[in-house]
């Protein structure tokens, strides 16, 4: 299974089961939470705790169909060498938030701004009717959370664009995922599940596979990049199992600060990424690999594949 699909499939798995181990607090967190914000209306004040959690509105947006058009257009417009991989983004974004919808259309659940003052049911009362379809409207679609699923959809693309930021992107769909509980929209198992949802469409459609395929067409026709282009070779390079080598480089910047220069070292070619992975181990103790651990790179390239085969235009 390919690296970058393996690391989605498991957080999803175990956010589904946080979940199922979480709808324990489901009702006690969204009754404690309606209660302090109704103390609050009541005394005229607000808790510190309730205005601290007041600024996760500010990270609805990461989790909003407008939110992710702003990130897409600022990838384009910031980024133009990643621009063919709009197309992706878009999809994993907008396909998580949709599979959640559909998931919405299975079961009924109340939202937790709907629960009676006393509710005094288990959590399991929280649930309805099955497959409603589109008839039992928005406050009966609470599970789950499809601002979290597009959140998460959106992070697992921009990680895969941008690793470096891997600790960003999936703590601004965490935030979501805590707004939407703060708000009462939903509940913990809400945006957990909405999570797995988010992970497991991106899972389906990075890396390679039959949709992953069908998208490196659309974005050759979308953007012809080379780095689409050598996506699209190394993709079909595997589906044919023709052989590739493995590339390991470090890129670190020298010279001034404000203007550094790239020395890209190239370490050495391997028959297998886990051999590429083995020497980037052994050198990365070594004097000044150690200090910029993050510089290495490992690329595929599949052997008797022709690349810049366009030509080049000087500048």
């Amino acid at each position: 299974m390919p690296t970058y699909r393996r690391c989605l499939l498991l957080p999803a798995l175990l956010l589904a089961a946080a979940a199922v181990a979480l709808l324990t607090i489901d009702v006690p967190l969204a009754t404690g939470l309606r209660q302090a914000k109704h103390e609050a209306d009541v005394i005229g004040g607000v808790h510190p705790w309730l205005a601290c959690l007041g600024y996760l509105d500010w990270f609805e947006l990461f989790g909003h169909g407008l939110g992710v058009v702003l990130v897409i257009f600022l990838v384009h417009q910031l980024d133009p060498a990643r621009r063919w991989a709009i197309p992706r983004a878009l999809v994993c974004a907008f396909g998580a938030g949709g599979a959640a919808d559909l998931v919405k259309m299975t079961v009924v659940r109340c939202r937790p701004y709907d629960l009676p003052s006393q509710f005094a049911g288990s959590v399991w009362n929280t649930f309805g009717a099955w497959w409603p379809g589109l008839g039992a409207g928005s406050e009966s679609q609470s599970f789950p959370s499809a601002h979290t699923a597009t959140a998460f959809g959106l992070a697992a693309a921009l990680v895969w664009l941008y690793p470096r930021g891997r600790a960003v992107f999936p703590l601004l769909a965490a935030l979501v995922a805590c707004q939407r509980v703060q708000v009462g929209a939903h509940y913990p198992s809400d945006v957990l599940v909405g999570a797995a949802v988010g992970c497991l469409v991106a899972a389906l459609l990075l890396d390679v596979g039959l949709l992953p395929g069908w998208l490196d067409q659309l974005e050759q026709r979308w953007w012809p990049h080379p780095a689409a282009k050598l996506a699209n070779a190394v993709n079909n390079a595997r589906r044919a199992h023709a052989e590739s080598v493995f590339l390991l480089e470090h890129v670190h910047g020298v010279g001034r600060e404000e203007s550094p220069v790239e020395d890209v070292k190239t370490i050495g070619i391997y028959s297998s990424r886990e051999n590429a992975e083995a020497a980037k181990d052994r050198l990365s103790t070594r004097p000044g690999f150690s200090q910029a651990v993050e510089g290495f790179c490992i690329d595929e390239y599949p052997v008797d594949v022709d690349y810049w085969v366009d030509g080049y235009a000087t500048v």
